[in-house]
């Protein structure tokens, strides 16, 4: 009798072992998720880096749809995607190349010109604009309604507009929510990558 409830006793130990290093490799394994999952700085250029979910992918030339159902181009622009949208990062060469972009009269200039571009070319409604700060000057964020990709539904988005030194760059994000009409679904993950800018002055 007491061989046998040895042995069980130890059947015991050995299943509650097992499933203690089971337990132990769903954490690990969780944690291994999680580190994937953290976001990460990433270099545009020599003037700009962004934090993002994922590593972006860079295409080149690029014709996108950053706002609404007319292309706007860009000839480079970098994409990165998750479950909770899609990012993009935009930049090109400045219309003026003789405008001193440090001032804030050039500057007003070119942020005109791309929420004219959102008007005109996107069938945007414009609902508020606010400035916001970087090493290298002040950009702009766009709030505004357009329709959504591939869609005619109206929905509120926003985007980021900034220049440095003789490149404009445009930052936006489209939620993967198509029923979203307010622009809130997927509002903390814009947040971060809108705040998260990094910007080196121009020289």
């Amino acid at each position: 009798m007491r061989i046998l409830l040895s042995s069980y006793t130890s059947e015991i130990k050995s299943v509650k072992k097992s499933t203690f290093l089971l337990f132990v490799s769903g954490l690990l394994s969780l944690a291994a998720t999680f580190r994937i999952a953290e976001w990460g700085s990433y270099v545009v250029d020599e003037q700009l880096t962004v934090q993002l979910p994922v590593a972006p992918q860079l295409l080149t030339p690029a014709v996108q749809r950053i706002a609404g159902p007319q292309p706007i181009h860009y000839p480079h622009l970098w994409v990165a995607q998750d479950a909770a949208g899609t990012y993009q990062v935009a930049s090109r060469p400045v219309p003026d190349p003789e405008a001193d972009y440090t001032t804030t009269a050039a500057r007003r200039v070119y942020y005109d010109e791309v929420i004219d571009e959102l008007l005109e070319q996107q069938g945007a409604i414009l609902l508020s604009q606010t400035k916001f700060s970087t090493a290298g000057g002040d950009g702009l964020e766009v709030k505004y309604t357009a329709p959504r990709p591939g869609s005619s539904r109206q929905a509120v988005q926003y985007l980021r507009t900034l220049v440095v030194a003789k490149t404009g760059y445009l930052l936006s994000f489209a939620s993967t929510d198509a029923q979203d009409s307010t622009g809130t679904s997927g509002s903390e993950q814009r947040q971060r990558f809108f705040r998260a800018i990094v910007v080196k002055p121009a020289n």
